[in-house]
């Protein structure tokens, strides 16, 4: 520390060697604090990708459960009119049909 007058700001004490030190730790300090905030950053990214993920999953699965309940629904409708037209005689005609032309 230099010899100055009571009342100077610190700064002003420091030799030329203490001013580079104490500005090499304030860089220091600063590096450590951007390294932490772009690793915070990176997993906010990879959380919000694993979110992403997780609902297109989700997405897929309900498409496929869709699919399934309009292929039953179709099914269903088909049943029920055969049903409607001919009751039991009809729903057996109905499958009898289905069954003769898986068969050939």
């Amino acid at each position: 520390m230099k010899k100055t007058t009571p009342g100077q700001s610190p700064a002003k004490k420091r030799t030329r060697a203490e001013k580079l030190k104490h500005k090499e730790a304030l860089q220091l300090k600063r590096s450590k604090l951007s390294d932490k905030k772009k690793l915070e950053r990176e997993s906010e990214k990879r959380a919000k990708r694993a979110v992403k993920a997780e609902n297109h999953k989700q997405e897929a699965i309900n498409q496929e459960r869709a699919r399934r309940n309009a292929k039953r629904r179709e099914v269903m409708d088909i049943v029920n009119k055969a049903e409607r037209e001919g009751g039991s005689e009809g729903v057996k005609g109905l499958f009898k049909s289905i069954f003769k032309k898986k068969q050939k």
